[in-house]
């Protein structure tokens, strides 16, 4: 019989045992728990962490799938709660989660892993490197979420957000659920219980579906980058923001019981082309000029029956948004890690970056603090030139610089898109947030990408 291994490590939280075992028991504990480094998808769920509960999940290692089928057994509640592996690519693996009370409203909260890996000689020392990364990042996430949600504990939300299963939506709704949120998702087919059935481009009728519900977050819009914009590309880029606004937007005004808030996302893109080393703050009133910022003005239009109405509307101003499960970083992550990634054009030009964990808690935020109102830049208060963030991700990744893009070659092949996103510099300020008090999780670059990457 083959000799098993044994991986144990605690962390102390703060919050009490009861808070700490709800949030693991709510909807979307699995999602907050993956490493944004160890891409994985939760394709099926049967009951919860209470025995005979499974739930399974697919890892992804480039193009192949490994599926993973976990079922729970040793549910005690506020003490305990267990998982084994039924099928997946361990030959065992049991996974203990145990609570302890400590005092001050505080808890531990102990994770013992019995497993054998795959290859279990080969893989040995690999497997136990791999599991002090997954529940360093693992416990840190919860420390942080529970400190997050501790503040707003008492006024759980009905959320309504179409765009969930993008790059943000994906991620913030199970930061809201494992709170204590209720969340509604629009859907354009299929909708199952929690769901609501929408055509984004017709205006909606059934707004009997749309009451009662405290916010509304508006995710939804096409993807702008990756390709050069076409004169097809743009109108589609355009359409699917401010048509879907509009549609929201005129619903909610005409609802009997209306939400507090309408938050309907905008981009860093409205303050234009070539504002150089400027300070970029949100009392900017007029978009820049350049595509991304005409969008976003109409974007932001769009939803003005909403205001009109009298509802609170934020539009967050995105910046880069840093996460490798997609967006810019996951884009640039290949090349990177083979070592042939460098800086773009000059390498001169700020980039206004904010990691994924800080959007889907500032969405929270925007909710609850009721002084915020309008335009809100999200972006973190460190922006950083495209030289030293080259570097900076090279050095995390234990990589060489690679060879520069240069400005003409990234015109060539992607045109006015390359200009926009790639080689315009942004000095953009989080001045509302930081005027708020939104406590930032992630300012400093190399710490932030070392903790999405596990390094």
């Amino acid at each position: 019989m083959k000799q098993g291994q044994v991986f144990e490590k605690s962390v102390v939280l703060p919050e009490s045992v009861e808070a700490a075992f709800a949030w693991h028991e709510r909807r979307g504990a699995v999602e907050r728990m993956m490493p944004p480094w160890q891409r994985a998808t939760v394709t099926k769920r049967k009951g919860t962490i209470e025995d005979g509960g499974e739930v399974e999940f697919e890892l992804h290692f480039g193009p192949l799938r490994t599926p993973w089928l976990a079922r729970h057994f040793g549910y005690q509640k506020n003490k305990q709660f267990c998982d084994e592996q039924v099928k997946g690519p361990f030959e065992k693996w049991v996974h203990l989660h145990r609570f302890e009370s400590l005092p001050g409203r505080q808890s531990r909260l102990t994770d013992r892993v019995d497993y054998i890996p795959p290859f279990s000689k080969l893989l040995k020392g690999y497997a136990e490197k791999n599991l002090k990364r997954v529940f360093h990042f693992r416990h840190a996430t919860l420390v942080s979420d529970l400190d997050f949600h501790r503040r707003y504990s008492q006024q759980p939300k009905r959320v309504l957000i179409s765009g969930a299963s993008g790059f943000v939506g994906s991620q913030l709704v199970p930061f809201l659920t494992t709170g204590g949120h209720h969340v509604t998702r629009l859907v354009r087919k299929n909708a199952k219980e929690g769901e609501i059935l929408w055509d984004p481009t017709k205006p909606l009728t059934n707004l009997a579906a749309y009451e009662g519900f405290d916010a509304v977050i508006n995710l939804s819009g096409e993807s702008i980058a990756g390709q050069k914009w076409t004169v097809e590309k743009k109108s589609s880029i355009l359409e699917s923001r401010v048509i879907t606004t509009r549609h929201l937007a005129d619903a909610l005004s005409r609802l009997e019981r209306k939400p507090s808030i309408f938050i309907s996302t905008s981009a860093s893109g409205f303050y234009g082309l070539g504002n150089g080393e400027q300070i970029l703050d949100e009392s900017q009133g007029d978009a820049g000029r350049g595509f991304l910022a005409d969008v976003c003005r109409q974007w932001e239009a769009a939803a003005s029956p909403a205001r009109m109405a009298g509802i609170r509307v934020v539009h967050p101003r995105f910046g880069i948004i840093l996460d490798p499960r997609g967006g810019a970083l996951g884009a640039m992550l290949p090349a990177f890690r083979v070592g042939v990634a460098g800086r773009v054009g000059s390498g001169d030009q700020l980039m206004s970056w904010i990691a994924l964990e800080d959007v889907i808690r500032g969405m929270l935020f925007c909710i609850h603090e009721t002084s915020l109102e309008g335009p809100v830049n999200f972006v973190s208060p460190t922006p950083i030139r495209n030289t030293q963030f080259t570097k900076t991700l090279a050095s995390v990744l234990r990589r060489p610089v690679g060879i520069p893009a240069p400005a003409s070659f990234l015109k060539h092949f992607f045109g006015e898109m390359a200009e926009d996103l790639l080689l315009d510099s942004k000095r953009v300020v989080p001045h509302k947030l930081s005027q708020a008090r939104f406590p930032f999780e992630h300012t400093d670059l190399q710490a932030t990408l070392a903790h999405l990457l596990g390094v």
